[in-house]
């Protein structure tokens, strides 16, 4: 087991609870480290992640652990969330979300967070399920991914408030190359039909047809995924995408986010130099960073390969500071169109704390 140390000052001051991004290569040892910090008295909550980013590596064993001091810390369940106290509207806040991305109640998870929480938050957080990727073929499975001092937990969200500035930026980079098309039938986050066809036959059949050959293995749809994806788009811009993580035995479309009826949605093509760029917008002059913290979706690391530690080293140079982070199934964050809370498919986000 990697030695986890807990430090003193935290352990002295009951106001403070740890934080911990688990890799899922370290799952056997977590329970163990779980009872250290029981056995300590200290209050931790987290979640297990494909990879993890630690000194601008990709790694996907070990733990990244960070002391916090919460003004609120708890689990949250559809419709169910414990009261939370008055913030102060002249103070800025950063609120941490650990996620299950497999969850079918995500969008419900969000609704709740929405209703309850009022003050200035910036969220950052993301998804996880358990990846596999045997002899080339890449699949993700739910698990219990989030815990806390009580256990592990799905169809869930941990959520922890701190008072601590924070400002987020928001990478996409994917290219538009068809559509748009119609989602006819849906549930939750299941695509069933498009333009009144089944889902996967349709998405196979616009794929195949701008790559004019038949390509599409099914038992392989997540390596796909990280090529081709759905996306809304607004006056020819890229604003959210739909990835599809999973094509079910019935020929639904999984993916991350909620999708409704009746919305228009586009074909798009992951584009290496596009995902480069994107990250050219610039953040706010800052006098001193603290940290760097980045959020990247899993398909962007298989699609990428090892031209994703390049996305990293870019960050870290263009900031000036160590990049750590963790590789999601669905990243948390403000809308950049309305600042609320909203779960974004296929991007990069790079949050600077203070």
């Amino acid at each position: 087991m990697k030695e986890l140390r807990v430090d003193e000052a935290s352990l002295k001051n009951t106001d403070y609870e740890y934080m911990l991004f688990v890799g899922q290569d370290s799952v056997v040892e977590l329970k163990e480290v779980m009872t250290y910090l029981d056995e300590l008295g200290v209050t931790f909550f987290g979640g297990i992640y494909p990879k993890l980013i630690t000194n601008n590596q990709i790694v996907s064993k070990g733990y990244i652990v960070k002391p916090v001091k919460p003004i609120y810390s708890e689990m949250v369940y559809p419709f169910i969330m414990k009261k939370i106290p008055e913030l102060d509207a002249s103070k800025q806040y950063t609120g941490f979300l650990t996620g299950d991305g497999f969850s079918q109640q995500n969008g419900d998870l969000i609704v709740t967070i929405q209703s309850k929480v009022k003050g200035n938050i910036n969220y950052v957080g993301g998804g996880s399920a358990i990846y596999f990727n045997e002899l080339g073929i890449h699949k993700i499975e739910q698990d219990k991914v989030i815990f806390n001092n009580k256990g592990f937990f799905k169809d869930a969200m941990h959520l922890c408030i701190v008072e601590q500035s924070s400002e987020t930026n928001i990478n996409l980079g994917w290219s538009i190359i068809d559509g748009p098309f119609e989602i006819t039938k849906a549930e939750n986050n299941l695509i069933k039909k498009m333009n009144d066809e089944n889902a996967f036959e349709f998405y196979k059949g616009i794929l195949e047809s701008n790559e004019n050959k038949s390509i599409f293995n099914k038992e392989d749809s997540l390596f796909y995924a990280s090529m081709y994806a759905f996306g809304i788009v607004e006056n020819g811009i890229v604003k959210n995408v739909r990835m599809p993580i999973e094509i079910t035995q019935e020929g639904y479309i999984r993916v991350v986010n909620e999708v409704n009826e009746s919305m228009p949605i586009y074909l798009l093509k992951a584009n290496k130099t596009n995902m480069l760029e994107s990250y050219k917008k610039n953040f706010n002059s800052h006098n001193k960073l603290d940290s760097v913290f980045m959020v990247s979706c899993l398909t962007r690391d298989i699609y990428l390969d090892m031209d994703f530690e390049n996305e990293v080293s870019f960050v870290s140079q263009a900031l000036k500071m160590p990049v750590e982070g963790i590789i999601t199934v669905g990243e948390f964050c403000n809308s950049a169109d309305s600042n609320q809370l909203a779960i974004y498919e296929g991007a990069s986000i790079i949050s600077v704390f203070e």
